[in-house]
């Protein structure tokens, strides 16, 4: 069963080190992967979730759900295929195929922004905010927040 394992500090890679050497003397074969970066911030989850609260609201008749969708398939999408060889197999294998509605419908399961690093989640917002600013969205004080 896969194990996950944060290294942050000195004394936590001589933990990580620790418990590798009692697997390997356990199973005599341990395989490894590993993401570089911090998971996207708390912040940036409730900065995401006002984002598409005010593009529903302005674009989609108060449609977040929507505009989540939207956010996820054409943002996050391609920041994570540009990024991540392992997402953009899985994105090319199992929803590249479909047709855009349906693309979006399934970005309510799909996992995108719950991937993110914090600096993939920043590039994220940031496209967000300059895209759909453009679109006529007021993001107003949040602006200011962010920058």
């Amino acid at each position: 069963m896969p194990e996950q394992f944060q290294v942050n500090s000195q004394a936590s890679l001589q933990g990580f080190y620790k418990h590798c050497e009692g697997l390997f003397a356990e199973h005599k074969v341990v395989r490894f992967f590993w993401r570089l970066g911090k998971d996207r911030s708390l912040d940036q989850n409730r900065m995401c979730f006002e984002l598409y609260q005010r593009i529903g609201r302005s674009l989609y008749g108060d449609d977040c759900a929507h505009a989540r969708a939207e956010c996820k398939l054409t943002i996050g999408v391609p920041i994570l295929r540009e990024e991540d060889e392992k997402f953009r197999e899985s994105y090319d294998k199992i929803i590249k195929p479909v047709a855009y509605q349906d693309k979006l419908d399934l970005m309510e399961w799909f996992p995108v922004t719950r991937l993110m690093t914090v600096k993939q989640c920043q590039r994220y917002i940031d496209t967000v905010f300059d895209r759909y600013t453009l679109k006529g969205v007021d993001f107003g004080a949040l602006l200011d927040a962010q920058h």
